[in-house]
């Protein structure tokens, strides 16, 4: 049986439980070579007698302690105990010229673990009955029942005295720098924990604070640009009412456009809106399967197929069939369709847009990039559209009206997909977009 089965466990009970265990297994042990050797030296039978009530009298404490989780009484009992058998062996074991000395000595330094609520009485107790029995043995000497017959039991007292109160010590600081060594690992665990949990609450202070911010400057661009995209929907309605009988049809056929156009811009500010929303609030779910890529540039070149006529662009598209990726359809599409919307929008009359293809160096992505031969943008602008905590806008080449919302979600789209989304840039050059998403 290993010892830590005998004096419990760490988590089962206290640093001083433990200890009083060992001293009771240790006392146990002693007593039973102490009734041996008391034998071997001629003591008298009264005091063969106290070294077996050592022997017995800690294990029966020890289960008191242990087993029945009575360790306030236990320990109660061998404090009375120590001292009674303590006062006893000073009678029959040589009195002043005995180890009962080393005996008492070690009890204070017992007393002291076990009882230390009560230290300073029982340390009074312990110098009290060692003066009174000093005092008893130099004014009644007479009383002192033993002395050593020969120099040599003399010595061998000593020894096997001095050995059982060194081991008792030994095992006693033993537990102590283990359990000092356990608390200092547990005290640099924790706080390495606790340093760990700070930066992860920083990192999310730190995030709320972006996400806050994005939100606020989110609704405060849409308060706008919306009011704005209805109010001029319901003055070109209104006017059309209250004098359709003064414009031709050409001018009639004009409005509505203005009309349609504003109302497709407000319907993709909403899509967008209410998809980033969503996110916001962890219920958009995601669907990861086999996607293609070509069928999703091919659908909303034909969403935009008006956009890029009117400005006589040009849209060269490079993907071979058959390139797939794992991630949800809807939030590819959406990704494709507000990136390719912002190539439109700052490409200007008569310019290019490229849309091609191609696999990362570990072949584990797929690389769709789209540039276009636009505006392009300044470096501040740049560094303001990967900001995570930014939200940019600016108008297009023919003054199209924007949120800045739709990169936004799009870079959002592309990291729930464990993917990323990158950009390059030069003013008066044009812009490359390049969204990586996992093969297929």
């Amino acid at each position: 049986m290993r010892l830590k089965n005998v004096i419990g466990a760490v988590d089962e009970f206290s640093l001083s439980s433990r200890i009083f265990h060992t001293m009771c297994l240790v006392l146990s042990i002693a007593g039973f070579f102490s009734s041996l050797l008391n034998i071997f030296i001629h003591l008298p039978l009264v005091a063969v007698l106290l070294a077996v009530f050592i022997t017995i009298f800690p294990c029966i404490l020890l289960y008191i302690s242990r087993y029945k989780r009575k360790g306030r009484l236990a320990r109660s009992l061998f404090l009375l105990s120590a001292y009674f058998v303590t006062s006893g062996l000073w009678f029959f074991n040589a009195g002043v010229n005995g180890t009962v000395h080393f005996i008492l000595l070690s009890i204070i330094v017992y007393q002291l673990i076990i009882a230390f609520r009560n230290s300073y009485f029982w340390f009074f107790v312990n110098i009290s009955i060692y003066l009174i029995l000093t005092a008893v043995s130099i004014y009644l000497p007479q009383i002192t029942i033993y002395e050593y017959d020969s120099l040599t039991s003399k010595h061998l007292d000593f020894v096997f005295t001095y050995i059982i109160v060194a081991a008792s010590l030994f095992f006693i600081t033993r537990i102590f720098r283990e359990a000092y060594l356990n608390e200092k690992k547990m005290v640099a665990q924790k706080a390495s924990e606790l340093e760990l949990l700070n930066k992860e609450l920083q990192q999310k202070n730190e995030q709320l604070s972006r996400v806050n911010q994005t939100k606020a400057k989110l609704f405060s661009v849409i308060s706008h640009d919306l009011k704005n995209a209805i109010g001029g929907i319901t003055n070109l309605s209104s006017i059309m009412i209250e004098y359709k009988d003064r414009y031709t049809k050409e001018k009639t056929n004009e409005f509505v456009q203005l009309i349609n156009s504003s109302a497709k811009n407000t319907g993709d500010m909403l899509v967008n809106l209410l998809a980033w929303a969503k996110l916001q609030m962890d219920s958009m779910a995601v669907q990861p399967e086999k996607c293609d890529i070509l069928h999703w540039v091919q659908l909303n070149l034909v969403i935009f197929q008006l956009s890029i006529l009117q400005k006589n662009q040009t849209v060269n598209v490079a993907i071979h069939e058959g390139t797939f990726v794992w991630a949800d359809n809807n939030m590819v599409d959406s990704i494709i369709r507000n990136i390719l919307s912002n190539a439109i929008k700052f490409t200007p009359v008569n310019g290019i847009i490229y849309i091609y293809s191609s696999l990362s160096d570990d072949k584990k992505f797929v690389l769709l990039t789209i540039e276009d031969t636009g505006v392009g943008m300044t470096e501040e602008e740049l560094a303001n559209l990967q900001n995570d905590g930014t939200i940019f806008s600016k108008n297009g080449t023919a003054d199209e009206k924007g949120t800045g919302l739709g990169f936004v979600l799009s870079k959002e789209f592309a990291l729930i997909n464990k993917g990323a989304i990158t950009v390059s840039s030069q003013l008066g050059k044009g812009s490359i977009f390049t969204v990586q998403l996992p093969v297929a």
